[in-house]
C-alpha cells in the first residue's frame, strides 16, 4: 500500500463519538499524527505509530488495527530497501514483532485463532531471536490465551508455564500469569490448583 493512502485512512477521524480524550491526551494524539505524517526517518515514524497505538488501543479497534498494518507496511518496504543496515534491520524487526503481537491480539476478539497464533509465532520467533525477554515472556502468555480459548487448557498451562520463566520480575505479568494458570485449572474442574 502506498503511505499516502494510509494517512488519509489513520486521519479520517477513527476515534469513536464514546472516546473522551482530555485535551492533554488530544494534544499528546495530535503530535503524534504530526510525527507520521510529516516525519521522514523510519524509526521516528515506527515509534511515534506504536505509542498513538499504546494510546488508543482500548478506544478504537479500527484504528488500531490500521495503525499496526502501516507498521508492517513500513517494515516490508524497509526491509526491502538495498543496503538496509544491522541498526535498521533490527529497528524494523522489532516494531514488526509488536505489531504482530497486537494484530494477534485483535485476531483472538475476532475469534480468528489460527490467524492469531501465527502472529504471536512471529512475534516469538523475533524476540528469541533479538533475545528480548520481556517479548518472549508476553508472545508465549499471548499463545497460552489462543489454547485456553480453544480449550486445551494443559497446553495454555504449559505456555503460561514458559511466559513466567522470562517475566518473573514484571509483578503486572506475574500476577497475569498466577490468574491465566487458575482460570485453566476451574475450567478443568480443579477448583483446589485454581
Amino acid at each position: 500500500k502506498k503511505i499516502g493512502s494510509i494517512i488519509g485512512i489513520v486521519f479520517s477521524g477513527l476515534f469513536p463519538a464514546h472516546a473522551q480524550f482530555t485535551q492533554e491526551d488530544q494534544a499528546y494524539i495530535d503530535s503524534l499524527k504530526f510525527v507520521v505524517e510529516y516525519e521522514k526517518e523510519d524509526s521516528v515514524v515506527l515509534n511515534a505509530i506504536l505509542a498513538w497505538d499504546d494510546f488508543i488501543y482500548a478506544f478504537d479497534r479500527e484504528l488500531d488495527y490500521e495503525l499496526n498494518r502501516r507498521v508492517v507496511s513500513i517494515v516490508q518496504q524497509g526491509l526491502n530497501k538495498p543496503g538496509v543496515s544491522d541498526r535498521y534491520r533490527k529497528i524494523y524487526l522489532r516494531s514488526y514483532s509488536i505489531a504482530q503481537n497486537n494484530l494477534g491480539l485483535l485476531l483472538i476478539d475476532d475469534e480468528d485463532f489460527l490467524s492469531a497464533l501465527k502472529c504471536f509465532q512471529l512475534s516469538l520467533q523475533i524476540a528469541e531471536h533479538y533475545q528480548d525477554s520481556m517479548k518472549i515472556g508476553n508472545a508465549l502468555n499471548n499463545i497460552g490465551m489462543i489454547y485456553d480459548h480453544l480449550n486445551l487448557h494443559e497446553k495454555a498451562i504449559e505456555y503460561y508455564t514458559k511466559s513466567h520463566t522470562y517475566d518473573k520480575s514484571d509483578l503486572v505479568s506475574t500476577g497475569s500469569y498466577y490468574n491465566n494458570i487458575g482460570l485453566c485449572y476451574m475450567a478443568m474442574g480443579d477448583t483446589m490448583k485454581a
